[in-house]
């Protein structure tokens, strides 16, 4: 199945960065980067099992309320099962020392990034449920798996030994998230955007700053819900 398919291209095509990582890393630990590479391909069939199983297929509207929720509901069942705490997997609101300042700059310079990013490329505006999906649902799921999940189980495979090792985890996440929206497998035929990829690449790298700067997975959420949103202000005032 297509499915099956994506979900094992997505963890294979991760493996050259997750092994450049592992290689810089002198206290590399295979079983945490085995697990990552797991999750990976379950996180995209969970998100994507909606689009296949139609029983699923519960809520009305045209975006993919249901396979958000089965990620968001797997990542936090992981966490529940206890392979990593919560902390470790940045679920807590409290911030680091110093890091609420500088957070939420960051968080207004992406808003006003995407805000622009959207008056270049112009749309249609958008509908209420565009809206209220673009503002909640990427955010909660796609922060909590890929800066949450998998960037704490990454800072196990790849531990910190210089400040530079540090950003391993950030790197490898935001290439695989970059990946995951640029893949396609469709009837068997393998397809790739690199336009669409490249996007997802540059804003994981700045929620995997946000991540690693607070050491919680808050500002994450929001930077990217209202860079979601405040792309469709922007793309509806062009348009």
């Amino acid at each position: 199945m297509d499915l099956f398919a994506n979900a094992a291209l997505l963890a294979l095509l991760a493996v050259p960065f997750l092994a450049l990582a592992l290689w810089r890393s002198p206290g590399r630990r295979w079983a945490p980067a085995a697990l990552f590479l797991g999750l990976l391909a379950v996180d995209d069939l969970l998100t994507s099992l909606p689009q296949a199983v139609g029983a699923l297929d519960v809520v009305p509207g045209a975006w993919n309320w249901e396979g958000k929720a089965l990620s968001l509901a797997g990542a936090l069942a992981f966490v529940a099962l206890g392979p990593l705490s919560p902390d470790e997997a940045g679920l807590t609101l409290r911030q680091r020392a110093g890091a609420v300042r500088p957070a939420l700059l960051a968080t207004l310079a992406l808003t006003a990034a995407s805000f622009g990013l959207g008056l270049l490329f112009g749309g249609d505006p958008p509908d209420a449920e565009t809206v209220a999906f673009q503002l909640t649902a990427p955010g909660l799921a796609e922060e909590v798996a890929y800066r949450g999940v998998f960037i704490g189980l990454l800072d196990r495979a790849l531990p910190s030994v210089d400040g530079a090792r540090r950003w391993w985890p950030v790197v490898v996440t935001a290439v695989a998230f970059g990946i995951w929206h640029g893949l396609g497998v469709r009837e068997g035929a393998v397809s790739f955007d690199a336009f669409s990829a490249s996007f997802p690449l540059i804003g994981g790298l700045a929620y995997g700053w946000l991540r690693e700067r607070t050491g919680s997975v808050a500002f994450p959420v929001v930077a990217h819900g209202l860079g979601n949103t405040a792309a469709l202000v922007g793309a509806a005032l062009a348009g």
